[in-house]
């Protein structure tokens, strides 16, 4: 058996059938609330999964039993003390702590060293503009991705399947549990999607390769410096279904986002909300291709703010048939009425007509704008070896600094970890270069200075292509095994016990839950 000690913060649980009295209000709550160091329940493993799944603090998968020594593990890696209270998370307003975070971690099955990112997403949960959506029956998922050193040096994926790789899967296990326990998130109660919600998941930006191409990553953007270590929240009404460039032409790529923008919006057929946020996922050689016509993300946005319309008429009919608020049949207002309001209010123009409507033999029509500035993160990741765009429409976004230690490095090298320092990246010097690809030819700079992949010259990376054939996972992992903990860098170097084997190993966990 195991004493598991509970994630749930102050809260309870009714039927409805009966009216419930102040006193019984009352008595209930001093019942069951406490600091988190008491422990609620001790059986078996099966026993642990049943009784957590009745209590409703998991989402029905298997969960990690947060045993008192796995969770005191955590403390070790934030400047916070365990009873450090993080905020009152929505939408249940619960006052959550540090100890609650930690708690929740260890159900999610992160490793310790995780607790400065499990924080800063905790954080992240009480802003408005991510947090606003969650419980939408449109069903935005909430996602995360990182940015700065630390997310390489703890091995977080950022190439090829980063969102399935194990340790992006352990955090994006995380947010649905803390979602549940932390926020008080609650399926068919007050998150209310119509058909579910897929599971969340988490990313990193390619720093290395947006290092090469020149521009800045995301939160560098966002006002932090380099070095900084953040997580951004968002969520997403959309993954998969890629746009695929054909071309290397930076007008034609923009031109291709463009479209992919007007279709993709919060709602299908456009017909809700005229501007949404989009967060636009592209992998290194495809944000190479737009480096050299745009210097940076900022030109870009305002290059696809510009070039990103949609026919009037088109928008019109679709707000109006496919209103997600509103049912306009059967009243005294006609689709003309409407038109007249739409191009109002959403700035209607007499522009030339968008490349990908050619076949409409018109040379202008009257257009909507379906983006506005501040709106869209782009976020240079994924496999390098796929010429991939990935627009994904949702809500609003947060960023979160991620707070370390002052003794992470000692902390770390005891874990098997090489010094953060090693994984800083000097973006200052490779953007001068990079931005003067085919701009400024009489540009100083040594550009023999500049690391590019495989031993290439500038040239030769500004004219490669993707190599749909070449091994591109690049994962950080391989630099910063746990080996003297049993930690491998990456499934294909990881051997599948033998049966026996296993039954073993799980024999002795059994043992030690027993133990603990």
């Amino acid at each position: 058996s195991c004493g598991i000690l509970t994630p749930k913060c102050d809260g309870n649980m009714y039927d409805g059938r009966e009216p419930i009295t102040k006193e019984e209000t009352e008595e209930a709550l001093s019942s069951i609330k406490n600091n988190g160091d008491e422990f609620v329940f001790s059986g078996s493993l099966d026993e642990v999964q049943q009784f957590f799944e009745l209590q409703g603090w998991t989402d029905g998968t298997p969960i990690i039993p947060p045993t008192e020594s796995v969770v005191n593990e955590f403390f070790k890696y934030t400047p916070l003390s365990k009873d450090s209270v993080i905020g009152n998370i929505p939408p249940n307003y619960r006052k959550v702590t540090v100890h609650q975070v930690a708690t929740v971690g260890a159900m999610a099955g992160c490793p310790p060293e995780y607790m400065p990112i499990l924080i800063a997403f905790t954080k992240a949960m009480m802003n408005g503009e991510f947090r606003k959506t969650l419980s939408s029956t449109h069903a935005w998922t909430p996602f995360v991705w990182l940015n700065g050193p630390v997310a390489r040096q703890l091995g977080f994926d950022c190439a090829r399947g980063e969102i399935s790789s194990p340790k992006n899967k352990k955090l994006g296990r995380f947010i649905d549990l803390a979602l549940i326990n932390l926020g008080g998130y609650d399926i068919k109660k007050n998150r209310m999607g119509t058909f579910g919600y897929l599971s969340s998941w988490a990313m990193a930006e390619d720093e290395e390769a947006i290092s090469r191409i020149g521009w800045q990553p995301y939160h560098v953007l966002k006002g932090y410096n380099k070095d900084d270590n953040t997580l951004t929240a968002a969520s997403s009404l959309n993954w998969g279904n890629n746009l695929t460039p054909a071309t290397s032409n930076a007008d034609k790529i923009l031109e291709l986002m463009a479209w992919d923008c007007v279709e993709k919006e919060q709602f299908a057929l456009g017909g809700g909300t005229p501007f949404v946020y989009r967060t636009i996922l592209i992998t290194e050689y495809v944000a190479r291709d737009l480096a050299k016509k745009f210097a940076n993300q900022n030109e870009l946005e305002n290059a696809l703010i510009k070039t990103a319309r949609r026919p009037l008429d088109e928008r019109v009919y679709a707000n109006y048939w496919a209103n997600p608020g509103s049912s306009f049949e059967g009243k005294h207002y006609t689709i003309e009425q409407h038109k007249t309001k739409i191009a109002q209010e959403e700035q209607a123009q007499i522009t030339n007509t968008p490349n990908w409507l050619f076949w409409t033999n018109k040379a202008q029509i009257e257009t909507v704008p379906v983006l506005k500035k501040g709106k869209t993160a782009f976020i240079v990741t994924g496999d390098a070896n796929r010429n991939k765009v990935l627009t994904v429409p949702g809500g609003g976004m947060a960023t979160i600094k991620i707070e370390l230690p002052a003794n992470w490095n000692s902390l770390m090298k005891d874990l098997g970890y090489k010094p953060l320092e090693d994984y800083f990246i000097n973006f200052s010097e490779r953007s001068n270069i990079a931005q003067n690809i085919d701009v400024n030819e009489n540009t100083n700079i040594n550009r023999t200075q500049i690391q590019y992949p495989q031993g290439k010259t500038q040239t030769q990376y500004g004219n490669k292509k993707p190599n749909r054939n070449a091994n591109s996972t690049r994962q950080y992992q391989h630099q910063n095994t746990r080996q003297n903990q049993g930690y491998q860098s990456s499934a294909k170097n990881q051997k599948r016990p033998s049966p026996e084997k296993y039954r073993e190993m799980m024999q002795q966990k059994r043992q030690q839950y027993g133990k603990n």
